[in-house]
């Protein structure tokens, strides 16, 4: 079900580039996450609550959606192949679902030497007091992230497609856990510069 605006959230936070955010949603709440710029991705993993070593997996998403791109009314699946997220709302359209994150180390191939989006979610797992053994390129959704597959097999990051207000919402379909990057990675991924984004509970 697509939150209306005037739906109060049960918590909302604002969340800096280069830091996180993390918790847990009971089965039939939304995470509503929104783009308050524009051109700003956030990386996010999820894992059972029951079973931290189930896990969303982006490739078994692709594979049981059959597109590389997914949008509103997919189905994201577990490592175990059980729903953990519905998306019922998606004005942007354009997001990665390949797997992974930025890290120290990806980030020294661009001559960039800062911690990335891996090392702030595993901060923020620590504070879940979450184990760490679903954690990898799998797990990863890259809300916002424009990536496109080009037709010549041309893989390169370009500059994200979503505007200042666009919103993803996500319908837990099991008690979960997740945690979440806002991206600090520069231009292209995230425009002119990295900017804050809003993450919204409701149920």
């Amino acid at each position: 079900m697509t939150i209306t605006s005037s739906s109060k959230p049960l918590w909302v936070r604002d969340v800096a580039p280069g830091t996180g955010a993390s918790g847990r949603v009971a089965a039939g709440q939304t995470l509503r996450i929104i783009d308050l710029e524009g051109q700003q991705v956030a990386d996010l993993v999820s894992f059972s609550a029951e079973d931290p070593g189930e896990h969303l997996d982006v490739t078994y998403t692709t594979f049981a959606a059959e597109s590389w791109q997914l949008g509103k009314d997919d189905v994201f699946v577990t490592n175990r192949m059980r729903p953990i997220w519905t998306m019922t709302e998606d004005t942007c359209g354009i997001h990665y679902a390949g797997g992974g994150f930025c890290s120290r180390e990806l980030n020294s191939l661009f001559k960039i030497d800062q911690p990335g989006c891996y090392e702030t979610i595993l901060n923020e797992l620590i504070e879940l007091d979450t184990p760490m053994t679903g954690l990898n390129p799998a797990s990863c959704f890259n809300v916002f992230m424009n990536f496109p597959y080009g037709a010549d097999g041309s893989l390169k990051v370009q500059e994200s497609l979503s505007r200042p207000g666009d919103v993803v919402e996500l319908r837990a379909e099991m008690d979960l856990l997740w945690a979440v990057s806002v991206c600090q990675m520069p231009g292209p991924c995230n425009g002119p510069q990295p900017t804050p984004m809003r993450f919204e509970l409701h149920g």
